[in-house]
């Protein structure tokens, strides 16, 4: 059964205005620096098994897969990057923090792919998503989640609890992100300073609100999706919540 797009009165408010973000337009890379720019990208070149490599973020290698024998099955690329959490910010009425980012690179559903892409004009969309990011070198996941969410949600942080770990891509992401509860205090503003990569708008939702928003079709990260699940098991201890019962399908 196909679920029916909601009308904008079923979404939060902060959902009916514009992106408060900056317009961002993507170019192929080599268009980019051709033209001149002084700065320097941060993905480079490094090998013929390493074709890219940020160090603040992650690599993608190019490796072969074999049979049990050594033989060889096929070649494919590997998107490695920092192990990290995945953030539920719950306040004390158990609203959930959501962002909205403006994401460059993620073609709308209803632009046709293309293969390879080449008019970059068509990618962006906004999304709506948990906190997330990677863990900074010797930092522990729960410091890294209670950072995460000071930086981007913006409020002080009292708890974090480990729920499990989910697989963007198990075809290509070698490593999991970690599920985590992090639990603040809306009363007091966190004194860490904004993530400067950062560009998103925060509001909080309840569970129900939530639920609606997947249902019509509005929250399309996965990682978000999965940490939601893992949330609502967790919280209702297997149970199933009566949040999924009464899911609005239009």
């Amino acid at each position: 059964m196909a679920i029916p797009d909601a009308t904008k009165q079923d979404y939060p408010p902060f959902l009916t205005e514009p992106h408060k973000g900056t317009t961002q337009v993507i170019k192929s890379i080599s268009k980019q620096w051709n033209k001149g720019d002084p700065s320097a990208p941060e993905w480079k070149y490094q090998s013929e098994d390493l074709p890219l490599a940020n160090p603040r973020i992650g690599w993608v290698q190019h490796v072969a897969v074999s049979d049990e024998l050594g033989h060889f099955r096929y070649d494919q690329p590997i998107v490695t990057c920092r192990p990290g959490p995945v953030c539920i910010a719950v306040d004390a009425q158990q609203n959930i923090a959501l962002l909205r980012h403006f994401r460059p690179i993620v073609l709308d559903l209803d632009t046709p792919p293309e293969f390879p892409i080449s008019h970059f004009d068509k990618l962006g969309v906004e999304s709506l998503e948990f906190p997330r990011g990677g863990a900074n070198p010797g930092e522990l996941i729960e410091d890294a989640a209670a950072r995460e969410v000071e930086e981007e949600v913006g409020f002080q942080v009292i708890d974090v609890t480990i729920l499990d770990r989910s697989n963007a891509d198990t075809a290509f992401f070698p490593i999991s992100a970690v599920t985590c509860v992090v639990t603040i205090d809306r009363n007091q503003r966190s004194s860490t300073d904004p993530d400067p990569h950062e560009d998103a708008e925060v509001t909080f939702v309840s569970q129900q609100e939530f639920c609606n928003l997947i249902a019509s079709g509005k929250v399309i990260c996965c990682q978000t999706k999965a940490a939601f699940l893992s949330y609502l098991i967790y919280t209702n201890r297997g149970v199933l919540p009566s949040v999924l019962r009464d899911i609005e399908l239009g």
